[in-house]
């Protein structure tokens, strides 16, 4: 994620810079899901992601 300001279009594609204030979220495989370590940040993503989904993305 980061900051709108990295946002650019390429293409008619909305791409983003990695900024010196970006970071990256590991995002844990189905399989991974199931393991303690992971379930919580599986569960996490899966809802921002359905959320945005619904309403048709983010509003960046």
């Amino acid at each position: 994620m980061g900051k709108s300001t990295d946002l650019s279009m390429l293409g008619g594609s909305a791409r983003y810079i990695l900024g010196e204030e970006t970071w990256v979220e590991y995002w844990p495989t189905r399989e991974e899901s199931q393991t303690p370590e992971h379930r919580e940040r599986y569960i996490g993503i899966r809802e921002v992601e359905n959320k945005f989904s619904n309403n048709q993305g983010c509003t960046t």
